[in-house]
């Protein structure tokens, strides 16, 4: 087997459960193609499951949504009582009953899903599943990866030192996670320089995490972000794998009145979108919808990308101040519809150095290009901290271009939003 980093074997056991024999076999038949994945068990239903889970430990489990006699709820609900439990990826049906049982499994700690695709092309439905599969099992085995090897860290080392390393991005394909670190010491608040007596690496992710406390904890003394008299017309956040989690964790905590639109780019496919925002929405004061084509921006709204299509933004003819969302079926870019680039671009256009961008959780680095649009134009970029993401890639890629202006953690979110609205 392949060594990694601290001498760890790179390989991962997965489990598959799916009530359905052919699918099973499918999914067989495509992670056993993988480098470094063997296929411990299969089951059909999460009773089963449950049994090889205590029997064989998997680090990953590929879970069918609905099976008969234990569902996917019913088996992540045990799952997570686990003290080390597997890392679980949905595979879901593609229909809206799916689709919302799927974002009640990633509220039960799913790292990611995969949708079965259902088009007419069975060779294009194969292909579909194939590429889906290999990209978010390869990342579920880069987490598992890190799982072994911080439980073997050398006592000081802190986990995070490793999170790039393992990721899709990091030295699983020979780059080092040093210009990343390096890079966000660059870019931490001036709060940070004040101290005495530190040196310049010693300012990194420890010392961050600690000005992440004193805020939380003294939040009624201090400003969050780094530029208190710049003023912001709309926020713009891009986000991928973690979001539909992480998104919960910060849009119920936005104010009803916010004073500022918010605009979201979740990498999702058409229909989950719309479950994504039905979810926000019973959850938040402010008012969630997926984004519909030619209607008006307004504060204290959060729209939502359609999934599978592109939204951008329209000016005003009249040169006035209203601004109207537009939703198109222009080509992926970066491979995603919708895209993040695309929206920042008309962002960039439109409201200049207005705007507050929001880097989040994700894998590749879509929204990087889009983020340097609207540097040029004097916007602010904040990005998720590396602690607090499920996959680093698109904070790690703007952090690379040298595109963001703070990095904060998820809890701090929603406050460094609201603040953005002068509120």
């Amino acid at each position: 087997m392949a060594q990694g980093p601290e001498g760890t074997e790179l390989y991962v056991k997965v489990l598959i459960v799916d009530d359905s024999v052919v699918y099973r076999r499918l999914i067989r038949s495509i992670l056993s193609s993988m480098e470094d994945v063997i296929i411990v068990g299969e089951a059909g239903n999460g009773r089963d499951a449950l049994k090889m889970v205590e029997e064989l430990s998997p680090e990953i489990i590929a879970l069918d949504v609905e099976m008969p006699i234990m569902g996917g709820i019913e088996t992540l609900e045990h799952l997570s009582k686990m003290e080390n439990r597997p890392l679980v990826i949905m595979v879901s049906a593609y229909t809206r009953g799916g689709a919302e049982i799927t974002f009640r499994c990633l509220e039960l700690g799913a790292i990611d899903f995969v949708a079965k695709p259902d088009g007419p092309c069975m060779a294009e439905n194969l292909k579909t599943l194939e590429k889906e599969l290999r990209r978010k099992v390869g990342l579920a085995q880069n987490k598992a990866l890190l799982r072994r090897v911080t439980r073997n860290l050398p006592s000081g080392r802190p986990a995070s030192d490793l999170e790039h390393l393992c990721s899709p991005e990091g030295s699983l394909n020979r780059k080092s996670d040093q210009q990343v670190r390096n890079q966000q010491n660059r870019i931490q608040p001036d709060r940070a320089s004040h101290e005495k007596g530190h040196h310049e690496d010693e300012s990194s992710s420890d010392s961050r995490a600690e000005y992440s406390h004193e805020t939380q904890s003294d939040h009624h003394h201090h400003k969050l972000l780094n530029w208190p008299h710049q003023s912001f017309d709309v926020i713009a956040i891009a986000i991928s794998t973690g979001g539909p989690k992480a998104l919960g964790d910060v849009i119920p905590l936005l104010p009803a009145n916010l004073n500022l639109p918010v605009l979201i780019v979740q990498h999702m496919p058409e229909m989950f979108t719309g479950v994504l925002a039905d979810s926000l929405s019973k959850k938040s004061r402010i008012a969630v919808a997926e984004a519909r084509d030619g209607e008006t921006l307004l504060p204290g709204r959060v729209y939502i990308a359609q999934g599978g299509r592109q939204m951008g933004l329209i000016p005003s003819k009249d040169g006035g101040s209203t601004v109207r969302i537009r939703i198109t079926d222009d080509p992926p870019e970066n491979h995603c519809r919708p895209s993040a680039d695309y929206l920042f671009r008309d962002l960039a256009g439109i409201f200049g150095a207005r705007v507050l961008a929001i880097i989040m959780t994700g894998m590749g680095s879509d929204g990087t290009r889009g983020l340097l649009a609207l540097k040029l134009q004097g916007a602010r970029v904040l990005a998720q901290d590396m602690k607090s993401c499920v996959v680093y890639g698109m904070p790690g890629e703007a952090l690379k271009a040298g595109v963001v202006d703070q990095v904060i953690n998820l809890d701090l979110l929603a406050r460094a939003i609201t603040e953005a609205a002068g509120q």
